[in-house]
This record gives C-alpha cells, sequence and structure tokens, in this order.
C-alpha cells in the first residue's frame, strides 16, 4: 500500500514539475512592473489546476487610457496569445484591480479590470527619441512623492539627440533646443510636428525634471570637467545669422517668426522698398521660419497661387511671392488678428476636397467660445482624415486632442484623425480651444479601424543554396548589423530574434558583410524582406568561408538605399536604388511632377539628408549626412513633369540628379515608351535609353 502511495506522489510531483509557466507582458510599466516584459517573473500566472491561469494585480491608480498585453509561453517570446494585442481599456480614472484569465487549451484570453474607488491621478511623463531608439515605454520618470515633479537620469554620450515628451501617454514638442546654457524650456505643444534637440556636450548622466504645474523641462548636466580628455563633444552650431528678403511692391513692413524667436513676430529693418533685413544672434541654420507683412500669422506669406507655404530653411536671400494680407502699420483696413480667434479645419481631399491639407480649408463656425462645422453627407467606405489648425501649420491639433474618442476613430503615425462612418451622413467636429469632440455615426465596432500593435519575436526560417558555410541576418531588428543564425542542417538555419515585429525589413547574408549579401537566381539585386515563416535564398553575391579562404573584400557599395519623400509618401522600400555593376554608384528612375518635393535619402536604415535646395543648375555633387533639428529635409524643384535619375555616390555619399530637358515635346515625356529621352545634366545634353545613359554622340556614360 505504501509503495502505491509512493507512486501516486511521485507522478503528482512529475506532473507538476512539468506543468506550463504562462507569463503576462504588456504596458504601462505602472501596470506591469516592467513594459512587455517576459523575464519578470512577478506577473507569472498562477496555475489554476484545470487548465486555467489567472494573474491579478490592485490598488493601481490608472488614467483613463488602454492597457495591452499578452499572454506569453515561459519567459520569453516565442509563443504567445493573443495574436493581436489584447487592449482593455480604463474608461475613468480611479483605483483599479486588474484580473486577467488564461486557457491553456483553447488559448482564450479574458480581462476585467474593477474599480476599488476614485483617486487622483498624476499624468505619466515619458521621453522617446535617439537616446532609447524612439521607445515610448523604456524611459518613464519617477513621480516625485510631493506630486509636483518627475524626474529621471540617463546615461548619455557627446552628441545631439532628437527627442519628444510623452504627456500621459501623448506626444509633445515645440522644437525646443536644450543646451548646457539654456536647460530649462516650456512645452506649449505648439509645434508638435517639430523634434526637440538636446546638445549634450560630455559623456555621463543628465537629470531631466519635469514641473507639472508649468510643463517645463529642466536637463542637469554633469559637470564639464568629469572628462576633460574627451575629444567627441559636438561643436555649437554656428550662432548669429542674417536674413535678407525681397517682398512684394507695395509692402509697408516685414516681420519674421521661428524657431529663432518661439515663433514671435519680430519687425525687420527696411532697406528699401522692396527689401528688408535682420541679423538675429539666437539663429541657428537649422531653425525654420516664415515672413509676415504685419505682427500676425493673418498677414503670412503665400505662394504666388495663394497657397500655404512650408516653414523655411536657411538661406542668406529669400523672396516672397505673395501675401495672404498686407499690413498698414498707419491703421488702415487690416485684417481681425488670427492668433487664437479663429480656427479651422482641414483633412484629405476625400473630407474637404480641392483644398486637401490647405491650412485654412474650412473655417469653423464660433459660438460663445466653441467652434464647430458639419461635414454633410459622408458616405461609407471612405476613410477620411482630419486636423484642427488656427488657420496656419504653426498650431495644428489631432488625434491626440480628440475627447472622448468613438472606438472607431483612430490616429495615424502623422497624428491625424482617422475614421469612417457606419452609415451614411453627418459628421460633425467641434474644437473648444483644447480639445476635439466629433458626434456622427460611426458604429460600434471595437475594432474596424484599429491596427492592432506587431506581434512581438519572430523566429526566421531560411533555406540555403547547398556549399553555405554560414548564414546571417540584418534588417531594421538589428539596425542592419549581421547576426549569426544557427545551423539546422546543411542548407537550413533559424533564429528567434525578440526585437523584431511584423513590419522590419530584413535581408541574409552568407558571411557578416554586405559582399556575401542574397541575390536572385539571376544574380540580380534583391529588395528587402518582409516577415515569412520560411524563407528561401536562391544565390549568395559570395559564399563566405569562416576558415579564412579566399574572402571578397568587404563591399559597403552593396548598401541598400532607398529613396524616400513626398514623391512617394515618405515609404522605406517603395523605391530602391539599383547598383552599377562596378559596385561604385547606385540610381533610380521617378517620374515626378512639376513642383518642388521634400526628401531624403535611407542608406541601410539610416536617413541622410541636406539641408539645401537642388535645381537644375546645381544638381551633381549634393553630400548627404545624417542630421538632427527641426527640419532637415532636402528639397528638389522639379521645373517639369518627366523623368528624374537619382544617382547615389557610395564611396563618398553625395546624390546627383539627371534633369529631364525642359524643352522635351510631348512625346518625349511619355511614360514607359521605348524611345529615348532627351535629358540636361550640368549642361550637357544626354540621351537616356533603356535605362543607360549616353552623350549625344552615342557614348555611353552609365
Amino acid at each position: 500500500m505504501r509503495k502505491i502511495f509512493s507512486l501516486f506522489a511521485a507522478l503528482a510531483m512529475v506532473m507538476s514539475m512539468t506543468a506550463e509557466t504562462w507569463t503576462v507582458a504588456g504596458s504601462p510599466a505602472s501596470v506591469f512592473g516592467t513594459a512587455w516584459d517576459p523575464a519578470n517573473t512577478a506577473n507569472v500566472m498562477a496555475d489554476q489546476g484545470d487548465g486555467n491561469y489567472k494573474w491579478e494585480k490592485s490598488d493601481l491608480t490608472l488614467a483613463a487610457s488602454t492597457i495591452e498585453f499578452k499572454v506569453v509561453k515561459g519567459n520569453a517570446w516565442g509563443e504567445e496569445y493573443p495574436g493581436a494585442n489584447y487592449q482593455l481599456k480604463i474608461n475613468e480614472s480611479g483605483v483599479y484591480t486588474i484580473t486577467i484569465t488564461f486557457n491553456e487549451g483553447s488559448h482564450e484570453v479574458n480581462a476585467v479590470a474593477t474599480m476599488q474607488g476614485a483617486a487622483e491621478v498624476i499624468p505619466t511623463i515619458a521621453i522617446a527619441g535617439d537616446m532609447n531608439g524612439w521607445n515610448t515605454t523604456a524611459n518613464e520618470f519617477v513621480i516625485a512623492d510631493d506630486k509636483k515633479t518627475a524626474s529621471l537620469t540617463l546615461a548619455l554620450e557627446a552628441m545631439d539627440y532628437g527627442f519628444k515628451m510623452i504627456i500621459a501617454g501623448g506626444w509633445t514638442s515645440d522644437g525646443n533646443v536644450v543646451t548646457r546654457e539654456n536647460n530649462t524650456t516650456v512645452f506649449t505643444g505648439a509645434n508638435s510636428d517639430a523634434n526637440c534637440t538636446l546638445t549634450a556636450d560630455v559623456a555621463g548622466d543628465y537629470t531631466f525634471t519635469w514641473t507639472y504645474a508649468t510643463n517645463t523641462l529642466e536637463v542637469a548636466y554633469p559637470n564639464a570637467g568629469e572628462n576633460p580628455g574627451d575629444t567627441t563633444v559636438t561643436p555649437e552650431p554656428t550662432l548669429g545669422l542674417t536674413y535678407n528678403v525681397t517682398v512684394p511692391e507695395g509692402t509697408n513692413a516685414c516681420y519674421i517668426a521661428g524657431d529663432m524667436n518661439t515663433w514671435t513676430f519680430t519687425e525687420m529693418t527696411k532697406v528699401d522698398d522692396t527689401h528688408y533685413t535682420i541679423t538675429i544672434a539666437e539663429a541657428t541654420l537649422e531653425m525654420g521660419y516664415k515672413y509676415c507683412s504685419g505682427p500676425d500669422w493673418a498677414y503670412v506669406e503665400k505662394s504666388a497661387e495663394g497657397e500655404e507655404l512650408q516653414n523655411r530653411v536657411y538661406s542668406e536671400n529669400d523672396v516672397v511671392a505673395a501675401w495672404a494680407a498686407v499690413y498698414d502699420p498707419n491703421g488702415g483696413e487690416n485684417p481681425e488678428p488670427n492668433p487664437q480667434g479663429a480656427y479651422y479645419v482641414t483633412g484629405n481631399a476625400e473630407l474637404v476636397g480641392e483644398k486637401a491639407w490647405i491650412a485654412d480649408a474650412i473655417a469653423m463656425t464660433e459660438n460663445e467660445g466653441v467652434y464647430t462645422h458639419t461635414f454633410a453627407g459622408l458616405t461609407t467606405g471612405v476613410t477620411y482624415q482630419l486636423k484642427v489648425t488656427n488657420g496656419t501649420w504653426e498650431q495644428n491639433w489631432g488625434y491626440d486632442a480628440v475627447l472622448d474618442a468613438p472606438a472607431a476613430v483612430t490616429g495615424d503615425t502623422d497624428g491625424n484623425v482617422v475614421f469612417e462612418v457606419a452609415e451614411a451622413g453627418d459628421v460633425v467636429v467641434t474644437f473648444n480651444g483644447t480639445n476635439i469632440t466629433l458626434a456622427g455615426n460611426f458604429g460600434q465596432s471595437e475594432d474596424t479601424t484599429v491596427t492592432p500593435e506587431p506581434t512581438l519575436g519572430l523566429t526566421y526560417n531560411v533555406t540555403v543554396p547547398e556549399g553555405t558555410n554560414a548564414c546571417y541576418i540584418a534588417g531594421d531588428m538589428n539596425t542592419w548589423t549581421f547576426t549569426e543564425m544557427t545551423k539546422v542542417d546543411d542548407t537550413h538555419y533559424t533564429i528567434t530574434i525578440a526585437e523584431a515585429t511584423l513590419e522590419m525589413g530584413y535581408k541574409y547574408c552568407s558571411g557578416p558583410d554586405w559582399a556575401y549579401v542574397e541575390k536572385s537566381a539571376e544574380g540580380e539585386e534583391l529588395q528587402n524582406r518582409v516577415y515569412s515563416e520560411n524563407d528561401v535564398v536562391a544565390a549568395w553575391a559570395a559564399v563566405y568561408d569562416p576558415n579564412g579562404g579566399e574572402n571578397p573584400e568587404p563591399n559597403p557599395g552593396t548598401s541598400t538605399v532607398m529613396l524616400a519623400g513626398e514623391m512617394n509618401d515618405w515609404s522605406t522600400d517603395a523605391t530602391p536604388f539599383v547598383a552599377a555593376e562596378d559596385g561604385l554608384t547606385a540610381s533610380v528612375t521617378v517620374v515626378l511632377e512639376a513642383q518642388t518635393y521634400q526628401f531624403k535619402v535611407v542608406v541601410d536604415g539610416d536617413w541622410l539628408s541636406n539641408l539645401g535646395e537642388m535645381t537644375r543648375d546645381n544638381c551633381t555633387g549634393w553630400t548627404f549626412e545624417s542630421l538632427s533639428g527641426a527640419e532637415t529635409n532636402a528639397r528638389i524643384t522639379a521645373d517639369v513633369a518627366g523623368e528624374y535619375t537619382f544617382v547615389w555616390s557610395y564611396a563618398d555619399s553625395k546624390l546627383s540628379v539627371v534633369y529631364p530637358d525642359n524643352t522635351a515635346t510631348d512625346l518625349d515625356q511619355v511614360i514607359g515608351s521605348a524611345q529615348p529621352t532627351k535629358v540636361i545634366c550640368n549642361g550637357q545634353l544626354m540621351i537616356i535609353r533603356d535605362g543607360m545613359i549616353y552623350t549625344i554622340m552615342g557614348q555611353l556614360i552609365k
């Protein structure tokens, strides 16, 4: 009898030892202790003994927000449920008990938030930027006991960092610049699209302190003498710039507003009837600005066609084509000032028609300080986007300002309000100077327009050609470095990467260099892959010998080069450059309309730019590099519609553009024609045919 009992006891012990472990991982860190961390054993679920598991935490003080999580097998990414993040909505601030349950057999996940009582909720403060890969949860501030401030200390290298503040989950910025000399700055949210800049002049610990009452950020710098031998200090930008501008006849005054004067209006000195000048000691090259004919945005500069303009980047001699209105300093018939006194709604063409994304597209109707506009007869099956502005892009409000957003109303990466209607009808937009509310029939679905968070942690499996000695993966998940994969057998390799998500691009290599990158069966360059559970490599550029055999020289010329800008909606994979056979250059030809485009060049995932504007007369040898600041896009003016060939030089990171002939006939402009196309480059007439460039005498150039 004792033997039988002992046998049962042993079986019970074995069964308990082999029971699965399930862990909750999610955000925010204030709920789970750490954000999206399956290794946090404090979040292991309790086995209920019937195939069900439970995790519960009480006395959580929460603001109205959404809690997101997954249930992970074990303590590492690899198997987790549900596929899209589970979203538990907290509808009102208070003290809560959160209960999460999981069924091991069905993989069903459920969560309940039970309110214990009311409570004062102090907004969470976090920083996201170059110092943490723009991670929204990695660096949350610690709230002081008096709840008046919150602080965070980060170890930083000596360099410039772009960043934004995250207040209660919402992004805020003013394009603020923080230096040792000016280490305190106020956030108003007036220019939330522009990144802030922190200049860390020595390596060391930097303490960030947020004051709630004033929305002020103060950065305590380390002692500059702590690292006297440091040679990596980023030099301060050149201070003091002179702005010269030519204005239309009939102008009575000229003002400048920009980052250098916190977007207030500074009057310029009159040189003559059409020329003004000013020198601003605080100005630097990366600061954006605009001109106005008077001290208000009602007088802002416009294009010759009367259209809204983007912020300028510094030029020694600017030209204003037209004014929204001409200011009369002698008290004539000036328009009403418009700093905060009027609001406008704008959006995509589906919503506002031909005035799409014009800042003052539709004036809202005011009633006792509340502004409204009704969009009548909106139809189903159409995606609408909108923002509210003060008539310029200097102040605008998007999804972050939406109060009590219906489930079917979401935001996109640009901060726009995005929605569809469940039935044809009207949508009313209301704005009170701070918050947006929307009224309409948006349906009751919780997930019709919500984009789920990408699944974290992916396993890559690849079949490679016979004779492969090793396999590496490089992509967005490892900042395009080379990570060696695990060999399964002679033709199969695998790796699991916790940081990987479904949208990340990648490539395989047979060795730790782009000289060994994968190719098509025909030996052609391949675009970046998108995730697949089982990949197949057709061929290698070269086969790596880890034992030191005859390996080719490293070949940085095979870097992935992409064109990203307004011509392709800033896509990082839609417009790849194709490397030349000699590996020295790469090129891509795009069809452009006659207008000015902002753009950058993306090399192995790094965004490179130049602050200048490229034209037909200066289209060669532009150096592109990493830039920080609010306005860092390069510009190209396409003066005729046609094909523009962008040529990248690997050795010196220089970009040249071959322009189409501006005297071309309609026949020359036929896209996709096999006929030769005439172009002008550096004042010389050239011919493009079948992707090749020839001189007028027929000599092959490229």
